[in-house]
């Protein structure tokens, strides 16, 4: 399941996603995300993870595709999420970006807005 919503600024986004997305949320997600990249150069995301979030394998090329093309254009990443394996893949993934991008626990989700907004 995938929820989106803008956050208090026009290139500020927020996901809530749950369970597997399939490929046509994946696609939606993306084509929100190109959208607000077209339209506002810089976009700050903060994703609210609930359990561990798997897509469907048709998807990958398409996520491999828009992380190519847009990883610059991505500033803030706040992620939420109370799972271990979440944390682990988001450690790797800082290591090898250079997105400012930051965890938080569950109970720190308008923390993690917070911080967002600010580099907005």
């Amino acid at each position: 399941m995938l929820v989106c919503q803008t956050g208090n600024a026009p290139n500020i986004v927020e996901y809530f996603m749950q369970g597997k997305l399939s490929e046509r949320e994946n696609k939606e997600l993306l084509t929100d995300l190109e959208e607000r990249i077209e339209e506002h150069g810089e976009v700050h995301l903060l994703v609210v993870v609930e359990g561990i979030p798997t897509v469907d394998l048709s998807a990958v090329p398409d996520r491999l595709s828009f992380a190519k093309d847009h990883l610059s254009d991505i500033g803030r990443y706040a992620l939420v999420s109370d799972s271990k394996v979440v944390d682990a893949a988001a450690a790797l993934y800082d290591n090898v970006t250079e997105i400012d991008f930051q965890t938080f626990a569950p109970s720190q989700t308008q923390e993690a807005r917070t911080w967002v907004e600010a580099g907005a």
